[in-house]
């Protein structure tokens, strides 16, 4: 294919691959379940630079990890949203933009892997109509952020297989360490870093200096939200809040731990979280609040609903 002809081909791809997705989110869209708390962090952090869920005298928060939230008031909102729905609009079209990103990623890696310009077009129209990213778009939630930075960051790993191994590695390291600020789960792409840079070709040496610069630039763009915490509430929180409501305010573990010990996934099962997340109060005559599979014996139902009664 001739150099017009490929380049005709790349912007019929972005043209198309973006008009879709932006018909897809305006369409349709939810807040899911933390993206009312999002707007909260991202606008509180837009309009007064403070991280937390609300205007004074709101406290500051470490419940969720802050890349999402800062990327929304720095890089998204043109201002700050009046209403929940300015802020669907603006987060949702982001979203589509970085789908389309992640495409363009997709189609490089396929192409820089010899696999060819119709190989890498392929895996461009894959992402731009995978049905889970497509869903997943129309949130104001994370994962449209977080599946490109980790794409990133692989596209650079591999790069960093074939040619300056230091320098991919570092941009590498810079996509995992922004990811981790977005979801926990970024640190396994610190196992797919290392498997890279040992399937580079030799000198040992130079693959030891590649890893390096991945971990030091992934740390040094992490470490101030854990140091943060520490200097704020005494505690790292690296990960943010393991369970919260909805409104942003940590909650206890124990009642997942609970939940593992009886809960099968059968529909139903999952109404007494929702009512823990919405802090609101736990029903002993609600039906479901009383699913016997809760308990092995009458004393544990009793405990059971001391621990209500506690809650509420």
């Amino acid at each position: 294919m001739s150099r017009a002809g490929r380049a005709l081909l790349l912007g019929l791809l972005l043209a198309g691959g973006l008009a879709f997705r932006i018909a897809v989110v305006s369409s349709y869209q939810a807040p899911g379940g933390s993206g009312a708390f999002y707007q909260d962090l991202a606008s509180e952090l837009r309009r007064n630079g403070r991280y937390a869920g609300g205007p004074p005298p709101a406290p500051l928060t470490y419940t969720r990890l802050p890349g999402y939230p800062l990327f929304l008031a720095y890089l998204v909102y043109p201002k700050v949203p009046t209403n929940l729905e300015q802020h669907l609009r603006w987060a949702t079209r982001a979203n589509a933009l970085l789908d389309v990103a992640t495409a363009v990623l997709v189609l490089l890696l396929l192409v820089r892997a010899g696999q060819g310009l119709l190989a890498g077009a392929l895996g461009f129209l894959a992402v731009i109509v995978s049905p889970m990213m497509v869903y997943l778009s129309t949130f104001g939630l994370v994962e449209s952020l977080a599946t490109f930075l980790y794409t990133l960051a692989i596209y650079f790993m591999t790069r960093a297989m074939r040619e300056r191994p230091v320098r991919h590695a570092a941009l590498a390291g810079l996509a995992v360490g922004l990811g981790q600020l977005v979801r926990v789960d970024s640190v396994l792409l610190v196992g797919a870093a290392g498997l890279a840079l040992l399937l580079a070709p030799p000198p040992l040496r130079v693959r030891a200096r590649a890893f390096a610069a991945f971990a030091a630039v992934a740390l040094i763009v992490f470490l101030p939200w854990p140091l943060r915490n520490h200097a704020r509430f005494k505690r790292f929180h690296a990960g943010g809040a393991y369970y919260l409501s909805v409104r942003g305010n940590p909650l206890p573990n124990g009642i997942m731990t609970w939940m593992n010990t009886w809960a099968s996934g059968r529909e139903g099962e999952m109404f007494i979280s929702y009512v823990v997340e919405y802090e609101t109060k736990l029903d002993q005559n609600h039906p479901r609040m009383v699913i016997p599979t809760m308990w092995d014996s009458e004393a544990e139902k009793k405990r059971v609903f001391d621990l209500y009664a506690l809650w509420n």
